[in-house]
């Protein structure tokens, strides 16, 4: 009898230990989980930061210039794998991906035309950007 109950005993501490190591890893990949978010919605932003850098400077590359200066843009389909717009409004570049808007101004208000991903022509006609 005695040493069942050290069988039973033994069985019971490791059910209990494997119990508190599941416990542990469950949360462990509950906090993963949540930072791994956190570093792709931070990411996202970075990316985002950087297209509009790239709009706004060749934007305003093209109207400091002057009137007959004129470049070539690409922008890329999508944002890591999600769709996105660019707009502007006087002089203030947005760009929408989901539900989240950034911005960055510009240093003219003075632009036409529409900013889409993929091959865009950027000219200076007499101090107004054209986009196309």
């Amino acid at each position: 009898m005695y040493m069942n109950t050290k069988k039973a005993q033994s069985s019971v501490e490791f059910m209990i230990i494997f119990a508190m190591l599941l416990l542990v890893m469950v949360l462990a990949v509950f906090i993963g989980g949540n930072k791994s978010t956190e570093i792709l919605t931070i990411k996202t932003g970075l990316e985002i930061q950087s297209l509009l850098d790239e709009i706004s400077g060749k934007i305003n590359t093209v109207y400091i210039e002057g009137h007959g200066f004129s470049t070539e843009m690409f922008l890329p389909d999508n944002i890591m794998g999600v769709n996105y717009t660019v707009n502007v409004s006087t002089n203030i570049l947005f760009i929408t991906r989901n539900d989240l808007t950034y911005s960055k101004m510009l240093l003219t208000e003075n632009i036409t035309g529409n900013i889409v991903p993929g091959t865009s022509y950027l000219a200076n006609v007499n101090g107004v950007v054209e986009v196309s």
